[in-house]
């Protein structure tokens, strides 16, 4: 019994050595340790007579705050050194309390005794410690709120012990609830990348020119941030489109204390003031566009028949009203020819494709055609030849305004066949206007509007 005494009394003064006997050279610091000291000798209150062990546990809580400031979570856990000190000094008064109570049952008749038998310097028998671990598991520590916290707020922590255990030791926690200022949370630089970014447009829908101007950002953003943006084979004036930002390569800024966040890392930019292909040509003027495509017609036209074919001694074979005209080493020469514009048609992608609107002009041929007198052939008449003239890339502003008479060229790379080759309309047409109506809305112009352009050409040879 006696070396079981000395055993307990090694223990407190241990325990009273470890929170009361160390010092530092730091003057800050040893103030920080006798507070702690203070708070651990104090949170153990002496209990009276048979009364409750109370005492505090809440120096053994350590919070933790981690994450970024205005996301950061909460933690906590017991600090084992502090939490063993309290525990050692819960069990020494329980210990205490059972054999002071013990002797003042033995003791009938002894004053002492009768009041409880309070004895706080007789050395403790070690048969009445007990371990009092088990209480301490039981503790339960509820801290709100507990996310999405910042820097300066508060937040309530709440304990409790396991009732059951409570009752059987008979002790009690002083204090149940304290509040906790957070910090240590880390700091974050929160920046909008798009500040100054200046995104200009230029060119048609269907070939836009875009430049990401980033000259009046600062010069972090112009460092660290690289842009791209959305690639689309249509930009459609009244939509949008969406700009990125990401961290360049070069970007390590981040550390424990602060991290740049981006505030956002798209922008949606809105689609004006492109130069577009006409959805309508109803208030467009097509005069320059119509008058270059004639123009252009006919002398590419008159120049092959008059020119090109006249002054050709090579082999050449045409199919005129049925009748099949050949020569070898000898001329053909054509004389009166005519043409005229027989029908202009605008085509309008289906669907908001963004494909191309078209203007195809259908082209009526006249001409005499003589062959050499050697082969008995005289003054033979083409009875209609057409030929098909499209016009791209003609272009009206959002006022739908003309800003581009577009480019002409011949419908299909064998015109020149179709300048010398006799046949209808409609076979004509069918050929080289119907393949289109699958994809496109094919509309008549009104010829009346242009009568002026389209005036008949005649060249004699």
């Amino acid at each position: 019994m006696k070396h079981r005494s000395i055993i307990a009394m090694l223990l407190v003064l241990i325990v009273l050595i470890l929170f009361t006997g160390c010092e530092s050279d730091n003057d800050g610091d040893d103030r920080a340790d006798d507070k702690d000291k203070e708070k651990v000798t104090e949170a153990v209150k002496e209990p009276e007579k048979n009364d409750t062990i109370v005492f505090d546990i809440s120096p053994c809580i350590a919070l933790k705050f981690n994450g970024y400031e205005g996301m950061g979570v909460v933690s906590w856990e017991l600090d084992p050194e502090k939490q063993y000190a309290i525990e050692s000094l819960v069990s020494e008064k329980y210990a205490r309390r059972a054999q002071n109570n013990a002797k003042a049952s033995q003791k009938d008749g002894d004053k002492k005794g009768e009041e409880g038998g309070e004895e706080t310097d007789t050395p403790i028998d070690p048969a009445y410690y007990i371990d009092m671990s088990p209480l301490f598991y039981t503790l339960s520590c509820v801290v709100t709120p507990e996310t999405d916290l910042k820097n300066g707020d508060t937040v309530t922590v709440k304990l409790s012990l396991d009732e059951r255990w409570s009752k059987s030791f008979d002790v009690a926690l002083e204090t149940t609830e304290f509040t906790c200022t957070v910090s240590g949370l880390t700091v974050i630089q929160s920046i909008d990348p798009f500040e100054g970014l200046t995104v200009n447009l230029s060119g048609s829908e269907a070939d836009t020119i875009i430049k990401l101007d980033d000259s009046a950002c600062s010069d972090f953003i112009r460092n660290y941030v690289l842009f791209d943006y959305e690639k689309r084979d249509v930009y459609s004036n009244g939509d949008h489109f969406t700009v990125y930002a990401k961290w360049g390569d070069n970007f390590n800024l981040n550390n424990e204390e602060k991290v740049y966040m981006m505030s956002r890392d798209e922008m949606s930019v809105d689609i004006s003031g492109l130069n577009m292909y006409p959805k309508t040509i109803e208030n467009v003027d097509l005069t320059s566009t119509l008058q270059g495509c004639w123009e252009g017609t006919n002398g590419r036209v008159t120049d092959y028949l008059f020119n090109e074919l006249n002054e050709s001694t090579w082999d050449h074979v045409f199919q005129f009203n049925g009748v099949s005209l050949s020569q070898w080493h000898s001329e053909f020469v054509y004389t009166n020819m005519k043409m005229n514009c027989e029908k202009i048609y605008f085509l309008k992608p289906k669907n908001n494709t963004g494909a191309q609107s078209k203007i195809i002009l259908i082209v009526k041929l006249e001409y005499d055609v003589h062959g050499d007198e050697v082969n008995g052939i005289y003054d033979v008449h083409v009875g209609s030849a057409y030929l098909a003239r499209e016009i791209t890339d003609f272009l009206v502003d959002s006022q739908g305004n003309l800003v581009n008479v577009g480019n002409y060229s011949f419908l299909n790379s064998d015109w020149k066949e179709d300048a010398r080759s006799d046949t209808t309309f409609d076979t004509f047409y069918n050929r080289i206007i119907v393949p289109y109506i699958t994809d496109y809305i094919v509309d008549e112009i009104d010829m009346e509007k242009y009568k002026e352009v389209f005036s008949a050409k005649i060249a004699t040879e």
